[in-house]
Parts: structure tokens; C-alpha cells; sequence
């Protein structure tokens, strides 16, 4: 899990004696646009976000955009 958790901010790096450490960081949904996640983790190494849909509302309308920010390229996916 992100830290902080909705990743809204700069997030934690990942910490692991693993010689390569894991590239997916799960942060929970809120608090901030979808983008914004991505670009926290993404400053920190992480190659893929799952973001944990903790709130109970009909999420078929969202969609991801790049809200214009110029950030770095980011591959995105959501699946409904």
C-alpha cells in the first residue's frame, strides 16, 4: 500500500532487500485525479498502479485523462 495511502502526494520509495523490488503499488481511490496517483508513483520507481476503489458509487462514468500537465509518459489502464 502507497504511503500515503491515496498517493495524492509524493509517495514513500519502496523499501525491500529484494534485489528488484516490485513495480506495482496499490493506493486508494480519492482525494486527487487518477494521473496524479500514477506521477507520485512513478517518481518513485513504480511501474504499475492498481488504485483500490474504496468507495461505493457507480464508477462506469470515469474516465483517465492527462489533465494537461505535461508529466512524463504514463501507461494507463482501467478496467471496469
Amino acid at each position: 500500500m502507497a504511503n500515503p495511502e491515496d498517493a495524492c502526494k509524493p509517495v514513500q520509495p519502496i523499501t525491500t532487500t529484494e534485489e528488484n523490488p516490485p513495480s506495482i503499488l496499490i493506493v486508494k481511490r480519492g482525494g486527487c485525479k487518477f494521473v496524479t496517483k500514477a506521477y507520485h508513483a512513478q517518481n518513485v520507481g513504480v511501474e504499475m498502479v492498481i488504485v483500490l476503489n474504496n468507495m461505493a458509487e457507480d464508477i462506469s462514468h470515469l474516465v483517465l485523462v492527462d489533465e494537461g500537465s505535461g508529466r512524463k509518459d504514463q501507461k494507463k489502464i482501467f478496467i471496469k
